[in-house]
């Protein structure tokens, strides 16, 4: 079988690529099982058509900055970035027809067969002798035996033919602003990041604006031989296409959601089913790859590929069968190429500017596959048999031509259209290489984006990137260095941006809400340590937008410095800035009702004001407010390394969140600091924050650094593991014992905690097992519906705080430890013990 990956982002960051199959572990008796069921899976969720949004009903959850940890530290080989790809394939994966998913992704309207443009343009490229050649071409390539790469030319060619057909039709002879496709293979694309040695991470064709491709001098001949001698970035590259000779297509197995038409499924079940037996009997090859044998040695032209209309709908999926569709039955290879496209998709997200989404396709042989990544959601489609529907195919080609058309004006996002013009690296690569280089901190220098006011349009100008954590589903918080002339001149500003559903309540809500309550009971020392938002904007897609429900959120505000970028030399003032994050977070959710539920070590920063540290509690956008049930986010309840123990259990049914659970991941930001880290006495220079010194580092050998890349069920483990240690181990560097002794402290008063509340757990099942009847043999069914088994309502507990671990773990308790003798004139207390 020959495969082909075709990846289109819009205007284009970067992940490594696993050839491995590494599940994440999760504890048995913490899986949750279906009502009634002893299968390992939920049923799939179907989704009615007219449902406006792809991201509305699922949980959204995992890539390492997904789960908040600060983007230097997160997972940076392919063995640790594939668990977290998987579960993200696993959590948001949306699984639809070809052209409900043209439909949701592209806005393919509904009468598109009637509809007098695409009418036009799908006239246009049946009509064209050349391009149908061309494609022709491509398919007997694939029919033919031979290397992967006789299948680049064909491909690229019927591509380009596609572009300029559909480009005349539109009255444009102007062929700069389409795309040309050009052989990347070989060429490590421009700022790909965190691949290990001797590894290939780079697509087998990409492409650029042909404009782009012109001035770049490259020789085609040559480039077709060994990819570029004049290379280009992920910001510049607009499609990938990488190819494969396997069938490896998604056939929608463990798709926590799908779509169906008129209550059909999507899935060809019968293939499925034919594919689980084949697995299970070992009739595979070791890889887990089918090859071309017996079946497939036949003429593509008469396989043909079942017709999904005619496939039986899921009332009609005997439970037996689907015990056997788990993403666990899929062969290693197929896991493989999932995770390759998923980490294209991160690259996109990720590196190559403010991309909220990118777009691609699978195409095994003479079947294509779309798919569609954005922060929120990963869309499949079902395969389409394009040498059966060809029609089908074109039609995917012009919603690609049109969406390629109105990228250029948003460079791929919402926050895109912000730009005064699209970049000039699109098409200026003379300039891209002076300016930018392989630094791709400095995309945006000098360029300026258009915000509006109460006082009406202004006009921002943006510097180096500070932050732009690496992440597929998750908020993906992008940070630049800014000014603004005309509305803050001589001031030093940076702009946020954070991506998530459009149902969320904005940080900007939550922070001018804790701003406006101070000023109303003259709290001004909370101001010092929240941050002052100038001014933020949200903004949606616009209709004719490519995407789903995705909302993009934009502030602009001074700068604060994260803890573990550039950090203080004195260990006290590290205790300075704990103490003042615990009171200002104490008083925000007694006065301003809200709760953090983030805490961690990237959220808490610090700066000067009056001539002392001050620390600063940073993101609030997955907070809530005390009033409300729901949460501001469906992403998640925190950040992995530093949650509370309890989310760890079952992270797909976590507890409601109580202040308790904030301060207990203080508690961890506070451990991880003191007992994994070293303090520096020649300061390092970070990259992120040039000329800013950081004195923090990491300590390699220290095991509980490894924190920071676990997953849930191991974490769950190693927090059981602390409460129940006599003694902490000591600091990596002696220079923390000033706040290892206070730690301490802290760890009698938490493990205590635990030990009550697994107590209190430990008499309920008591109190349960004493009222239940003794079991008598061979009572009949009457005698025993006669029993009475009491209901858990008439059991009374014996009494216990679940907010406060009954007492053990308290603001009071933690003030008083952070306020010791010792530290006492050197902590102002600002919210003391009521």
């Amino acid at each position: 079988m020959h495969a082909a990956i075709l990846l289109f982002d819009f205007l284009p960051h970067s992940w490594p690529l696993d050839m491995t199959s590494n599940e994440p572990r999760t504890p048995t008796a913490n899986r949750r099982q279906p009502s009634g069921s002893s299968t390992t899976l939920p049923q799939p969720n179907f989704l009615v058509l007219s449902h406006p949004s792809l991201t509305s009903e699922i949980s959204l959850t995992s890539t390492p900055s997904a789960k908040g940890i600060v983007a230097h530290q997160t997972a940076s080989t392919r063995e640790k970035i594939d668990p977290y790809l998987n579960e993200d394939l696993m959590a948001s994966r949306v699984y639809l027809p070809f052209e409900i998913f043209l439909q949701k992704v592209f806005n393919l309207p509904e009468d598109w067969k009637t509809n007098a443009e695409f009418s036009s343009l799908l006239g246009a490229l049946e009509a064209d002798k050349a391009y149908g050649d061309k494609l022709d071409l491509y398919l007997a390539a694939c029919d033919a035996e031979g290397k992967e790469d006789t299948l680049y030319a064909p491909a690229a060619t019927a591509y380009n033919q596609a572009t300029s057909v559909l480009a005349t039709a539109k009255g444009d002879d102007d062929l700069s602003s389409t795309l040309y496709v050009y052989r990347q293979d070989d060429k490590r694309v421009v700022g790909t990041r965190a691949i290990e040695k001797n590894v290939k991470f780079c697509p087998d064709l990409g492409g650029v604006l042909y404009d782009l491709w012109l001035q770049s001098n490259n020789d085609e001949k040559l480039v077709n031989l060994e990819g570029p001698a004049a290379n280009f970035s992920w910001e510049q590259l607009i499609v990938f296409l990488e190819y494969k000779r396997e069938m490896l297509m998604d056939r929608g197995i463990r798709a926590p959601t799908v779509l169906g038409a008129n209550g059909l499924d999507p899935r060809d079940l019968a293939l499925l089913k034919k594919i689980l037996r084949s697995v299970q009997s070992a009739s595979v090859t070791s890889t887990g790859a089918t090859k071309r044998g017996s079946d497939s040695s036949k003429p593509a032209a008469k396989r043909q590929k079942s017709d999904p209309s005619k496939t039986p709908s899921r009332p009609d999926i005997e439970s037996s069968d689907q015990k056997e569709l788990t993403f666990d039955n899929e062969t290693i290879e197929r896991k493989k190429v999932a995770y390759q496209c998923a980490n294209y998709g991160l690259h996109v997200l990720s590196a190559g500017g403010f991309k909220d989404y990118s777009l691609g396709a699978l195409i095994c042989e003479d079947e294509s596959q779309l798919m569609y990544y954005d922060h929120s959601c990963i869309a499949i489609s079902a395969p389409l048999n394009f040498r059966s529907d060809r029609r089908m195919f074109m039609l995917f080609q012009v919603c690609l031509f049109k969406t390629q058309q109105a990228s250029l004006q948003n460079r791929g996002g919402i926050i895109g259209r912000l730009f005064d013009k699209p970049s000039p690296y699109m098409r200026d690569y003379a300039n891209y290489q002076k300016l930018v280089g392989t630094d791709l901190r400095n995309i945006f220098v000098g360029q300026f984006i258009t915000l509006q006011d109460a006082n009406g349009p202004f006009k921002v100008k943006l510097g180096r990137v500070i932050d732009q954590q690496t992440g597929l589903i998750g908020r993906c918080t992008y940070i630049v260095d800014a000014e603004s002339e005309t509305r803050w001149p001589g001031m030093k500003l940076v702009v946020k941006i954070t991506w998530s559903p459009t149902d969320r309540t904005s940080e900007a809500t939550f922070v001018n809400r804790i701003r406006e309550e101070a000023a109303a009971q003259n709290a001004d020392w909370v101001l010092d340590h929240v941050p002052n938002i100038l001014h933020s904007q949200d903004f949606e897609r616009l209709p004719d937008e490519v995407g789903c429900g995705l909302a993009a959120f934009l502030m602009i505000l001074p700068p604060a410095t994260p803890m573990v970028d550039v950090s203080p030399s004195d260990v006290v003032d590290y205790g300075q800035i704990f103490f003042d994050v615990l009171q200002v977070h104490r008083w925000i959710y007694d006065h301003a009702r809200i709760l953090h539920r983030d805490i961690s070590q990237g959220n808490i920063m610090w700066h000067l004001r009056r001539g002392r540290i001050c620390g600063v509690l940073n993101d609030f956008d997955l907070s809530s407010f005390r009033d409300t049930t729901s949460p501001s986010s469906k992403q998640r309840t925190g950040t992995r390394p530093f949650m509370a123990r309890e989310f760890h259990e079952n992270p797909q049914a976590p507890p409601v969140h109580l202040y308790r659970h904030d301060l207990e991941s203080l508690f961890y930001v506070m451990f991880i600091l003191v007992i994994a880290n070293i303090l520096l006495k020649t300061p390092k220079y970070n990259d992120r924050v040039p000329g800013e010194k950081c004195y923090l580092e990491l300590y390699v050998l220290s095991h509980y650094g490894d924190w920071l890349q676990y997953d849930d069920a191991t974490l769950y483990i190693e927090k059981q593991r602390l409460a129940k240690l006599a003694k902490l181990p000591a600091p990596a560097d002696s220079a923390f014992e000033l706040l290892a002794d206070r730690l301490s402290t802290l760890h009698v008063a938490l493990s205590a905690g635990f030990y009550a509340q697994d107590g209190h757990v430990k008499r309920i099942r008591e109190a349960l097992d004493s009222t239940k009847p003794k079991r008598r043999l061979r009572a009949s069914a009457a005698a025993q519906s006669q029993v009475h088994l009491p209901a858990v309502a008439e059991v009374q507990p014996p009494a216990f705080d679940n907010s406060t671990l009954d007492g053990k773990w308290t603001y009071a308790r933690v003030f008083d430890v952070m306020s010791d003798e010792e530290f006492e004139n050197m902590y102002p207390i600002a919210c003391p013990v009521t």
